[in-house]
């Protein structure tokens, strides 16, 4: 009994140091106050931005201000991009994407749109992005009513920010669900190959989310599992993600009349790329792949998870380039489709 009893001991001291231990370092993270009204909660795209907003908000980490930026909406809760040209008249950009698209940590003439439309002034700008963002809320609003008359500008294209991360919320992993995206849009492959909607990630796989719940307890098991899950990500799962993408396109194409639709692949994002970039070439989506690049450690944030104004103006004036290149009536280069 004495040696159950001791063995039992020296299995849950280390789990507890561990549990321990990791709670207290995720709440040592980088505080990010924003007011709780910032967005809303969207049955259909899961969380929107309030429209009609402009507001501070402050990054801390252990007293210390990482960043400070100022956050404006319009009357549809896109992020403000600045007009460059209050006469362009080429047509519009339209991005959609996660946090990097929406500009977390910079003020709006700093994000990526902004800085792509100073590079390309006959466009007018709408930036889609949100935090937590992947491609399944690109879908839901482009195939969320009215939205075609949210963009009235004639010719039109479509951008969409990819990162690693997208893979998983596409995908609702256990440490998505957990932190963030219990309620995002959740998209699967019926038995005849086809995509359809499924309500959210909780509400469309009850019995798993009811394991996530429960596992959402343990620090130390979400973590774990968290740092595991993209070494399981199957084929099948990418081409999930690819048909996420290619049905974007083509809803893109239906409403805007446009071919011009493209699927950024953000530097650093080497995990999924060289499996997913096939799978995009076979459906005929639009790629500008960026993922071999790599920022410098001056190009972020202090968090060190979010581009700063430096590294958004950069990733523009590479894409600002490549869309020259492909508008004219020339071939593609490989790399660039």
């Amino acid at each position: 009994m004495k040696q159950t009893f001791f063995w039992l001991l020296l299995f849950c001291i280390p789990l507890s140091v561990g549990e321990l231990t990791l709670r207290w370092l995720i709440k040592a993270r980088a505080e990010v106050w924003t007011p709780a009204s910032f967005s809303y909660d969207d049955a259909w795209v899961g969380s929107r931005p309030q429209p009609n907003l402009h507001l501070k908000v402050t990054a801390k980490q252990g007293g210390k201000t990482l960043y400070q930026a100022t956050y404006s909406t319009d009357q549809w809760g896109r992020r403000i991009t600045p007009l460059v040209n209050p006469l362009a008249k080429n047509g519009s950009l339209v991005f959609f994407g996660c946090s990097y698209t929406f500009g977390i940590g910079v003020n709006d003439d700093e994000t990526f749109p902004a800085a792509l439309s100073r590079r390309l002034p006959g466009y007018r700008s709408y930036n889609y992005g949100g935090s937590g963002y992947g491609p399944q809320e690109m879908l839901a609003l482009l195939e969320s009513p009215g939205f075609q008359a949210q963009v009235p500008q004639g010719k039109s294209i479509g951008l969409y920010t990819f990162i690693d991360d997208h893979v998983e919320r596409a995908l609702g992993s256990p440490r998505v669900f957990i932190y963030w995206g219990r309620h995002l849009p959740y998209y699967r492959l019926n038995a005849q190959g086809e995509l359809e909607r499924q309500g959210d990630f909780e509400s469309g796989r009850p019995v798993l989310s009811r394991w996530y719940r429960l596992m959402s307890h343990s620090y130390l098991l979400t973590t774990a599992i968290g740092a595991l899950y993209p070494n399981f990500v199957s084929d099948q799962d990418l081409v999930t993600v690819a048909t996420l993408l290619d049905r974007s396109r083509k809803k893109y194409q239906e409403l805007f009349q446009s071919d011009d639709f493209y699927v950024i692949f953000y530097p650093g994002a080497r995990n999924f790329s060289p499996r997913l970039i096939p799978l995009l070439k076979e459906r005929g989506v639009r790629y500008l792949d960026y993922s071999k690049k790599n920022l410098a450690k001056e190009d972020w944030l202090p968090d060190r998870n979010h581009p700063n104004a430096r590294g958004h103006e950069k990733v523009a004036s590479w894409v600002a380039g490549d869309l020259k290149i492909l508008s004219r009536p020339s071939p593609w280069p490989a790399e660039r489709r």
